[in-house]
């Protein structure tokens, strides 16, 4: 304990010194905790963006890029699927619910995604909410829209802004839907999924946007209204998600779906599929472990340097000690508490000022980063890299230690000035 109140006064006397090292370690484990949060939150935030889907049912293809298409709006449809399909498996007593959805245009490179109403109560924020309004409400008639955080922040759109649709989905299309000017009425709260950058309509509208009209006809509301009267759904969809009255007949389901007679399709449980696509960047989170690593080790160099640095100077303040009877090995126990009391110090900071910035700036870092960062408590990794960082800080200091104690042991009374 005394040398432990010793190492904090020889501290103290070096103020600038001790707060330029206390600061390095403090960055390096914010920089060692970001990086792991960042790893866990990606991957964190990617899970729950499918929490809500039991299954994922779709055209004959393979279950990586049904999933990627339908939820990450990564790639293009491969084909299209009856609703009347959907709708017979939607009859089946093992399901709850079910939510189509149609892709296939867009808007300066936003997907437009033709579903129904029940997409807003089933398909949950990370939270485990339903999707929640900035501003409007859900859209209730053709030719009306709700639209994604990220959409309407580039963009510039609020309630009542009107947009042309555009057919495909490349940032370049040379096809628009330009009579049928679609009316925004909902903007949705960041979530940190897909849906901040996607635009919401019905069915009825992706079918009155396809539907016997010619591009360039002259705009004409009263007919436009009657028009819409007559469309109907539309006979294909690109895909469509499932929710399961039992979790446990999620297998059974599977096999019912990709047995279906009427037409070939693909079911694909979301967690399983996921595991594969992650799987895809191991190595970029190995990656990610290796630099938090080596910033780890950067900062246990770093206070070995420091303290290092300093004993040449020092020679005078040991000499004193060994006058009033401190023996070399409390002097070379002083620089490792020396070194200890940083790194505890810099360990605390860092990791407080992390915690707390996830904690209070939760909302803050969606909004910029279109990720959602849970926050979670520090895991095996997080305590890990914080307790091999406090021992390598230990064995760092044995250097400017054992120099010390050489030093006292050759100096003895006799200080060179």
């Amino acid at each position: 304990m005394i040398i432990i109140k010793l190492a904090i006064k020889s501290l103290a006397n070096r103020k600038a010194t001790a707060i330029l090292a206390v600061f390095s370690i403090a960055l390096s484990v914010f920089l060692i905790l970001g990086v792991e949060n960042l790893r866990k939150g990606v991957k964190q935030s990617f899970l729950q963006t499918i929490s809500s889907t039991d299954m994922v049912v779709g055209p004959r293809t393979s279950d990586v890029q049904l999933l990627l298409y339908s939820i990450f709006q990564i790639g293009d449809p491969s084909n299209n699927i009856t609703l009347k399909s959907l709708k017979t498996l939607e009859k089946h007593p093992l399901v709850s619910w079910m939510v189509p959805i149609s892709i296939g245009d867009s808007h300066r490179s936003f997907r437009i995604i033709g579903t129904t109403q029940s997409y807003f109560d089933h398909m949950l924020h990370p939270d485990g909410q339903k999707l929640r309004f900035d501003s409007g409400q859900k859209f209730i008639r053709p030719l009306q829209s709700v639209i994604g955080s990220q959409v309407a922040k580039k963009l510039g759109y609020k309630p009542g802004a009107e947009f042309v649709a555009s057919h495909g989905l490349d940032h370049v299309s040379f096809i628009s839907h330009e009579r049928e000017k679609l009316k925004v009425v909902g903007i949705l709260a960041p979530t940190g999924t897909p849906v901040d950058r996607s635009l919401f309509v019905s069915l009825h509208t992706i079918e009155a946007l396809h539907h016997d009209w010619q591009p360039g006809q002259k705009d004409d509301g009263e007919e436009t209204d009657a028009h819409l009267q007559t469309v109907d759904e539309p006979e294909l969809v690109s895909a469509a998600f499932f929710g399961l009255k039992s979790k446990i007949s999620v297998l059974n389901f599977q096999r019912i779906v990709n047995q279906f007679a009427r037409e070939p399709l693909t079911a694909v449980i979301p967690g399983v599929a996921f595991a594969k696509i992650w799987s895809l960047v191991t190595k970029v989170e190995q990656v990610l472990l290796i630099i938090a690593g080596m910033v780890g080790l950067a900062s246990i160099i770093g206070v070995t340097i420091t303290i290092l640095a300093s004993l040449a100077a020092r020679r005078r303040e040991m000499a004193i000690l060994r006058s009033i009877g401190a023996g070399p090995f409390k002097i070379m126990g002083l620089f490792i508490a020396e070194s200890l009391v940083l790194t505890i110090a810099g360990l605390m900071i860092g990791a407080g000022c992390l915690y707390a910035g996830l904690w209070f700036g939760q909302n803050i870092i969606t909004q910029l980063s279109g990720v959602y960062f849970p926050f979670l408590p520090p895991g095996h990794n997080e305590v890990l890299f914080l307790v091999l960082i406090f021992i390598g800080s230990f064995f760092g200091a044995m250097l400017p230690a054992i120099g010390a104690y050489r030093m006292s042991l050759a100096d003895g009374m006799s200080v060179k000035l």
